[in-house]
């Protein structure tokens, strides 16, 4: 099975709270969810965290395996406190100031990026069906503001999972 990361608008009340769910239940009780292929192989959340030199009061959980699939699973996540105070900047970095969000992102990644690919994923969600990491985290902004919308709206925070091999070392670029 390929590498896939699931944003999903859930009940996060604080992270001991979300770690005593099981897996399924993050599902069971949520507004909503989206899963989108990892080609890239790299966390699109540290790419967007590191490139704007923001802080989203991220929770990173301790990796992890799915029982029932045996999946290995990294899980981070935003309680809905947390998100509530957030979610303007996650607006600026994705809406207000998109232009500079998508020159931080090429520039994160070495610059070799289509600056108006990634424009383009970050205003639409348009998911690159490439390994472009830059277009990716473009993207996954793109849908976590979506889903931070969508769970503050409804009183929840938001998570996003990992599932699958990420293979490149430098995974440990999480925020500033």
């Amino acid at each position: 099975m390929s590498a896939t990361i699931t944003i999903i608008a859930t009940q996060v009340e604080s992270p001991s709270q979300f770690e005593s769910m099981y897996i399924d239940e993050r599902r069971n009780v949520s507004s909503g969810w989206k899963t989108f292929p990892a080609r890239s192989g790299r966390y699109p959340d540290g790419i967007v965290l590191q490139a704007t030199n923001s802080d989203l009061g991220v929770f990173e959980c301790d990796p992890d395996e799915d029982i029932d699939t045996g999946e290995k699973l990294h899980t981070f996540l935003i309680d809905k406190k947390t998100l509530a105070k957030v979610l303007p900047k996650l607006e600026s970095i994705v809406e207000l100031k998109a232009a500079a969000t998508a020159s931080a992102l090429v520039a994160k990644l070495g610059g070799t990026a289509n600056v108006e690919r990634v424009s383009e994923a970050l205003k639409s969600g348009a998911w690159p069906e490439t390994d472009d990491a830059a277009a990716e985290a473009a993207a996954f902004a793109h849908y976590l503001l979506k889903y931070a919308r969508i769970a503050v709206t409804s009183g929840k925070g938001v998570c996003w999972e990992y599932r699958g091999e990420f293979p490149l070392a430098d995974q440990e670029i999480v925020g500033p």
